[in-house]
């Protein structure tokens, strides 16, 4: 759990590789509490095509009560794997649709291409600079790189960035980094959340392997320390062509979670005098400058 709230798991969807099938009684899991890995009750198996989805439903549900805390579900899969192919897998929780992303990865032979099937177009966000000062406009660039791990070719339709609360685009920003996805610029719309949502509405093609990027520009004035997130929605005009998709909403959007971190650090304030302190995200009372800030990690 890396969350530091308290959380709960009812199902868990499991996506063989293709030719893949669930052995029989192989469910073990493993609850943190000393008793090691224990038999669990059988999957719920659904077939599409030659793709076997696995769910698992917990009553009572599973529940992590600390942030760290780690539980296990183990299971085994067999299959007679073709030459020449990656396979790969993917987990995810039905609730939230949070998922793990392709993984586990079977490598055989020398595969013509880098993913496997239903890898899609995976991305990053990457935040420069990644540490803004407090009080200050900081403008920020934004990159983001697309690929295409799947075993054919995709059409990206639809490109939607929210930015993090308080950063705001600057106009004709997407134009000044000779992008390969697209130089246009994005549609800017302010959410109800007061967040601004940029929208490409690009047809790009995206042969097998091929990685793309698109970069931006956006400025900030933090007033409160913390980390600051953006959220990335990929639309695709076929994305389960090269694999079932495993939950509903998957033939819609592939979504990034939290990305393109950016960190407003706290600070300690302290006069020469030590009259006026404070710790926090603004310089309380007058006569005091902040000259020079670091940041630790415990």
């Amino acid at each position: 759990d890396p969350d530091t709230a308290k959380a709960e798991i009812t199902e868990v969807w499991d996506q063989l590789p293709p030719g893949f099938t669930y052995v029989a009684s192989s469910s073990f899991f493993d609850n943190d509490d000393g008793s090691g890995l224990v038999p669990i009750g059988e999957p719920v198996p659904s077939l599409d095509g030659n793709t076997q989805a696995l769910k698992w439903v917990f009553s009572p549900s599973i529940g992590f009560e600390a942030y760290g805390q780690i539980k296990t579900l183990t299971f085994q899969a067999e299959a007679i794997p073709l030459d020449d192919t990656r396979y790969c897998n993917e987990v995810a929780f039905e609730q939230n649709q949070e998922r793990s992303g392709k993984s586990a990865f079977i490598t055989l032979g020398t595969p013509p291409y880098n993913g496997c099937a239903g890898g899609k177009l995976p991305l990053t966000l990457d935040a420069s600079p990644g540490i803004v000062p407090p009080n200050v406009t900081t403008t920020v660039t934004f990159t983001g790189t697309w690929t295409n791990l799947d075993i054919g070719d995709h059409g990206l339709d639809q490109i939607l960035v929210v930015l993090a609360p308080g950063f705001e685009y600057v106009p004709d920003s997407a134009a000044e980094f000779g992008s390969n996805m697209t130089t246009d610029e994005p549609a800017v719309k302010i959410l109800s959340s007061g967040r601004e949502e940029l929208t490409w509405q690009n047809p790009v093609p995206f042969v097998v392997d091929q990685i793309r990027t698109q970069a931006f520009k956006a400025t900030i004035t933090p007033t409160e320390s913390g980390s600051a997130y953006a959220e990335v929605f990929t639309k695709l005009n076929s994305p389960c062509a090269h694999a079932p998709c495993m939950l509903p909403g998957d033939e819609e959007n592939v979504y990034s979670w939290q990305i393109g971190l950016t960190i407003v650090p706290a600070y300690d304030v302290r006069s020469e005098a030590e009259i006026t302190s404070g710790w926090g995200n603004s310089i309380p009372g007058s006569g005091v400058t902040l000259e020079s800030w670091n940041v630790t990690s415990n």
